[in-house]
């Protein structure tokens, strides 16, 4: 009788498993890599004005996502060209206006007419509200401002299904809209967001405005192709990997993002998600994986360095804006506290930081004005007016 010894049976078993873990990662590098040839003339991309994604500049176009996606052409040799169609992505598409389209929400109803590679962003989204206003319930009925998109609509009747959607073309109209109380709030993509208050309108005055997130509101965006372009948007999504592992990608975002390290962990989170998932569907086994990290770790841990710094810098870029703007602005929490506030915020008050941070509103209220506040408070709840201005003394 033939015995087998443990220790021979697991030395087989991790052999089998290491090679297992080579021939999965071999076979996945083998399809991944067998794109599209590249079609030899220049593919039509749309643009749309859309800060901080795409924006004009001196030089043409600019922005997160045409910087990024420019680098990815280059470095994948595909010649684009950039055309500003005056529609939305979804209507480019239909009327034959584009073969590309740089970042766009994989939805699936989109998926019949338009190919979409792997997601290289996440999209969430907020709403900007006065400092004194309380966050609109489900049943809100008033005026919400948004960018004209109409997945915009649908997101937002989505959360408030009765609330009336104002769309404007420009983000920073729509927060014209809140300061002036046209609009109750504006519901917005985050980075848009944070572009439009970090160059404050100046109708906004003193008003100060606070951030109040949307956790539900969340879209993975991707390179969108037409059927025939679909090997190129994949391509160019596989180099926009590439840039994340080399750390070009985090030195192009922090150009471009206003409120720190979170927003662009997050995106690089769901990147190396939509990774492994591709590569366990191969076969990758978990330690094939494992040493895989290692080494990508090993080889960028420099360069991620150089690319934690810059992000560092752009926080505090962001820090420094938030202080110096010409309009009092403060975060306001659920409970009414103050979470954070600017100095211009300070000086309308007349409280310093210290004797602000983590204070409610209606202690720095004069008593007199309380009452009226309170009263109003349950009319902006219920729906039954879309908002209210009144002179307001502090103590």
């Amino acid at each position: 009788m033939r015995r087998y010894s443990t220790s021979g049976w697991l030395a087989w078993a991790g052999a089998t498993l290491v090679a297992a873990g080579i021939a999965g990662a071999l076979g996945y590098s083998y399809f991944a890599n067998r794109l599209a040839p590249i079609p030899q003339r220049p593919l039509r991309i749309g643009f749309e004005p859309n800060p901080p994604f795409q924006i004009r500049t001196e030089n043409g176009v600019g922005g997160l996502a045409i910087e990024t996606v420019n680098e990815a052409a280059k470095r994948a040799g595909v010649r684009l060209e950039w055309i500003e169609t005056g529609t939305s992505s979804d209507e480019a598409f239909q009327k034959g206006l584009v073969d590309l389209w740089p970042l766009m929400s994989d939805l699936p109803e989109r998926r019949k007419r338009v190919h979409f590679s792997r997601p290289w962003m996440i999209n969430s989204h907020v709403l900007l509200l006065r400092a004194n206003s309380a966050t609109p319930k489900r049943n809100f009925v008033g005026h919400i401002a948004i960018f004209k998109v109409a997945l915009h609509v649908r997101l937002l009747h989505g959360e408030f299904p009765q609330a009336q959607a104002v769309p404007y073309s420009d983000a920073r109209e729509a927060l014209q809209a809140v300061c002036r109380g046209s609009a109750y709030a504006a519901f917005l993509e985050k980075r848009v967001a944070m572009t439009a208050l970090k160059e404050m309108p100046s109708e906004c005055g003193s008003t100060a405005i606070r951030v109040q997130m949307l956790d539900d509101v969340v879209l993975k965006t991707c390179v969108a192709a037409t059927f025939e372009a679909a090997g190129v948007a994949d391509r160019l999504r596989s180099e926009i990997g590439g840039m994340y592992r080399d750390g070009t990608l985090a030195v192009i975002m922090a150009k471009y993002s206003f409120y720190g390290l979170d927003d662009t962990w997050n995106t690089y989170e769901l990147m190396e998600a939509a990774e492994c998932s591709k590569r366990l569907a191969w076969g990758v086994s978990a330690l094939a994986f494992v040493l895989f990290v290692v080494v990508v770790l090993t080889v960028s841990r420099h360069r991620q360095k150089q690319a934690e710094r810059v992000l560092r810098e752009s926080e505090e870029r962001f820090r420094a804006i938030f202080q110096q703007a010409g309009a009092g602005v403060a975060q306001i929490s659920l409970e009414g506290k103050v979470e954070l506030a600017n100095d211009r915020y300070c000086e309308v008050v007349g409280h310093n930081r210290e004797d602000l941070l983590g204070k409610g509103t209606l202690e720095i209220t004069h008593a007199k004005d309380i009452r009226e506040q309170l009263a109003m408070l349950p009319k902006l709840l219920s729906g039954e007016i879309a908002s209210f201005s009144t002179d307001k003394r502090y103590t």
